[in-house]
């Protein structure tokens, strides 16, 4: 009884020396060759063609946005967009008041007018006196530029859409609140320049990523083809830890063309990008690989028996690996115990 008990637990350990995996526990020591009669989910090398891709899924962003300001102060009379609105080049956005436009233009026109009528009258008069000339012309000059000036900065009392787009940013406050110049107050993003945003965790290919690499995006269904056109390399965080940590797994991808017909700021894409590719090469299942203490090796069943056998790798996919040596192709391995 002893030693049927003893035989027993022998072959326990055995058994579960044998499950190490990539990454996991350690395997048990090398060498041991496993009993049969164990039930084993069974695999075996194949050649075929193996590939690693970054997939995942983005959301539609704008590739830019034009911000716009108000060159001159003063208090906010319309409101006439809202975050989410379209507009097209040319619209009116934002209506600075105009104070008492109507009255000062009147008065400086007269006053031109004045300056004008002076030096006719001193034409006329057949003043010889060209200094006195001069100074009457230059009087002219000064009150039409007023009018100008004045004219001017009633047109700029509006503020005026650059580009067609949707309205993506708004900081003007309410009707009745201060204006100061220069002060961005509307974004517009064009619709027509977008690109596809991905967050997510990229560290372990960032080796073989690289800007213009072609990218498959698939929208409700179609396929385009995309690039990568800004990731960890290109975007600035200026010192802020915060955004250097969000930039480092951003990566932006953009339209091959025009983007396709209907597509929204928001809208999801799925996309593929190819990072390495091996054809006719021999590959197992990941989880038929194991390793202790940096030692790779399969356990391979022959004759009713399975025994340890080293190999080299190559790529590794998420589930599969390239054997460089060790197998070949059709040899059975043990995948996994059941």
């Amino acid at each position: 009884m002893r030693w049927s008990c003893l035989a027993a637990a022998v072959a326990a350990a055995v058994l579960l020396a044998g499950c190490g995996a990539v990454g996991g526990a350690p395997a048990g020591p090398p060498g041991l060759i496993e009993p049969a009669g164990v039930e084993l989910s069974m695999t075996q090398a194949e050649r075929g063609t193996l590939t690693l891709a970054l997939r995942g899924t983005g959301v539609v962003i704008p590739e830019y946005t034009e911000y716009v300001h108000f060159e001159i102060d003063g208090t906010l009379a319309e409101l006439l967009v809202k975050p989410g609105d379209r507009v097209k080049a040319g619209d009116v956005l934002l209506r600075l008041s105009g104070g008492n436009f109507e009255l000062e233009r009147m008065r400086q026109q007269l006053a031109l007018e004045q300056r004008q009528s002076t030096l006719a009258g001193a034409i006329r008069a057949g003043e010889t006196d060209q200094t006195r000339l001069e100074i009457l012309r230059l009087d002219v000059q000064i009150e039409r530029l007023r009018l100008e000036r004045l004219e001017e900065r009633h047109r700029k009392r509006e503020l005026i859409a650059p580009v067609d787009g949707i309205v993506t940013f708004l900081n003007a406050g309410s009707v009745g609140s201060s204006v100061e110049a220069f002060q961005p107050l509307i974004g517009i993003s064009p619709t027509d320049r977008l690109r596809v945003h991905y967050f997510g965790d990229i560290a372990e290919y960032m080796s073989r990523l690289r800007l213009g690499m072609p990218v498959r995006l698939v929208y409700k269904g179609s396929g385009l083809e995309g690039s990568i056109a800004e990731g960890p390399w290109t975007l600035q965080a200026d010192g802020d830890p915060v955004r250097g940590a969000v930039n480092s797994r951003t990566l932006r991808f953009a339209f091959e063309g025009d983007p396709p017909p209907g597509i929204e700021f928001g809208d999801a894409v799925d996309f593929t990008i190819e990072l390495e590719k091996r054809e006719d090469t021999l590959m197992i299942p990941r989880s038929a690989l194991r390793n202790y203490q940096g030692r790779n090796y399969v356990l391979i069943v022959e004759g009713g028996m399975r025994r340890e056998v080293n190999v080299s790798v190559g790529l590794f996919t998420r589930t599969k690996v390239e054997i460089l040596s060790g197998l070949e192709e059709g040899q059975r391995i043990a995948n996994s115990f059941h």
